[in-house]
Order: C-alpha cells, then sequence, then structure tokens
C-alpha cells in the first residue's frame, strides 16, 4: 500500500487538529514495508510531529524496523531501540510545544486562490463642484452627483449637476447665473497600488443657464428672468483615495472643462442698441471634490 506524500499527511494532521483542537500531531511512517515486503527488508522508522499553530513540522528517522512481522524475528532488539528513540523524540517535541516552543521547519502557508474579478456594479458619487465661468469674481458653486455601473476598470456613468446663483455686479445691476446639467458618458479607471486610483470620463449632454436681473439705479429696466439651453461635452481627469476598512469607498478630486458653445450674452440696451456686452467662457474650467461608494 502505498503512503501517502508529505504534504497530504500534514494537511491531515492539521485538519485533525482543528476538529480535536490538539496543540500538535504525531504520527510514524513505515512506508516501505507493505504487505509485499520480504522478511529480511528494513525501514526506517520515520517520526512526524506537525505543530498546526507555527504551521511547522518535525520530521526525524530514528532508527530500522525490520519487514518481519512474526515473532520470530531476529531484529528485535533493533526494532525496540528504534521504538525508544522514536519515544524519546516525541517527547522531547511535546515538552517543547507544551512550554509554547516551536519544532521542526515552518511549512510555507499555501498560496492564496487569485481574486476572480468581480462583476458589474453601480456605484454612486457625490461631491461639491467649483467651476470658473469667466464672469462671476469667485466662480459658481454647487452640487454633483453621478451614478454609475460597470467593473473594475470601466463603467457607464449619468451625471447631475446645479449650482447656487452667483452674482455680477455692476453700476447699473446685479445680474445672477446659474446652471443646471444632464450628462451621460464613459468613465476608465486604474488602481495604484491598495490606495490609490487614477481615472478619467467623458460626458456629454445637455445644460440650463439661468439668469436675473435686478437694477441698481433709476431709470435701468430689468429684462425678465431667462434660461438658456445648450450642449455641454465635459472631458474629466480624476484621482482617488481608496479608504481602508470600508469595502468600495474612495474619496477624490476632479479636474474637467466644460465646453458650452450656446452661452448668453449680457448688455444693456440704450437707444435700440446693446452696448457692454459680456459673456461666459465658451470652455469653462471645473474642479470637485466628492465621495464614491462602489455598491456590493
Amino acid at each position: 500500500q502505498r503512503q501517502a506524500a508529505l504534504p497530504d499527511q500534514i494537511a491531515a494532521a492539521e485538519a485533525l487538529a482543528a476538529r480535536e483542537q490538539a496543540d500538535a500531531v504525531v504520527w510514524f511512517s513505515h512506508g516501505r514495508c507493505g504487505h509485499r515486503a520480504d522478511a529480511t527488508e528494513t525501514d526506517a522508522l520515520i517520526v512526524q510531529i506537525a505543530q498546526p499553530k507555527t504551521r511547522s513540522v518535525l520530521v526525524r528517522a530514528v532508527g530500522r524496523l525490520s519487514c518481519d512481522r512474526s515473532t520470530a524475528g531476529g531484529r528485535a532488539a533493533e526494532d525496540s531501540a528504534a521504538f525508544e528513540a522514536a519515544a524519546i523524540v516525541v517527547r522531547a517535541a511535546l515538552v517543547a510545544v507544551a512550554a509554547g516552543g516551536a519544532i521542526g521547519v515552518v511549512t510555507p502557508a499555501p498560496a492564496p486562490a487569485p481574486a476572480a474579478p468581480s462583476g458589474p456594479r453601480p456605484a454612486v458619487t457625490v461631491g461639491w463642484l467649483w467651476t470658473l465661468d469667466g464672469l462671476t469674481p469667485h466662480g459658481q458653486q454647487g452640487l454633483q452627483a453621478l451614478l454609475g455601473f460597470g467593473g473594475d476598470r470601466f463603467a457607464l456613468e449619468m451625471g447631475l449637476l446645479a449650482t447656487v446663483p452667483a452674482q455680477v455686479t455692476d453700476d447699473f445691476a446685479t445680474v445672477s447665473l446659474s446652471r443646471a446639467g444632464l450628462t451621460m458618458g464613459g468613465a476608465v479607471r486604474q488602481p495604484l497600488g491598495d490606495h490609490f486610483v487614477v481615472g478619467g470620463a467623458v460626458h456629454a449632454g445637455a445644460v440650463v443657464q439661468m439668469r436675473t436681473t435686478t437694477p441698481r439705479m433709476a431709470g435701468v429696466s430689468a429684462d425678465p428672468a431667462s434660461r438658456l439651453a445648450s450642449v455641454v461635452v465635459s472631458p474629466e481627469g480624476r484621482f482617488g483615495v481608496i479608504i481602508p476598512g470600508v469595502r468600495g469607498l474612495t474619496i477624490g478630486v476632479a479636474l474637467a472643462a466644460d465646453y458650452i458653445p450656446h452661452i448668453p450674452v449680457l448688455g444693456y440696451t440704450r437707444d435700440l442698441m446693446t452696448v457692454d456686452q459680456r459673456r461666459p467662457w465658451v470652455v469653462q474650467p471645473r474642479a470637485s471634490l466628492n465621495i464614491q461608494l462602489s455598491l456590493p
């Protein structure tokens, strides 16, 4: 009968120790003497002691035994010496284990199975944005939200954004500007180790630009509030920090440029002529700070 390989024996010993809550498992090998062995053959008696707590194993040959199974074998003294040597090895090893020591050689831990690529899953991103429009002194600020669906590298996204009104003031009037948009696009991300991630996205959609005017001088009349729609195309770069301990949570920053070809023109009409024309930039830089959570 063929003896099991040593790694299989160690695995069986660890399973036995876990089941019986044992600190050590002892077993012996006398493998070459099988049912068909000749009575004149000898084989080494091997003591094996596993210590699962430290993943260590002691393997030691302590003597040779006769393959003669009869009581009349002439090697009884030699066999007895081998058994005595085995007992000494086992006793010394168990004393060391009981004292908290380690025995033998540490066996390498089994290699972890490669992580299977995760399938598509939803992700939610919310954040605060700041955009420069070329008119308001400090730009426009607001909220944005992204709903994405994809894998570890690529995703499809739908975005919403809205800014709070920002004011442009001169001697004649105060103009409040804000905008709201809906976009869709694709995103890509690349992890940098276990703690960082970079990526990018391109979105396209529609944006509505809202204006209200309040006169500041007698004789100045304001046009009614207006809304102007335009298409918008937004390339964006991203950098994130993966938060340890919370699966799927990333805090990130993004830099983008919003291309808005149809923009409002601000000015005054005097004697049927429009004077002092001003308009926002066609390409408006945008920055955002956001939190992303990938759902299971």
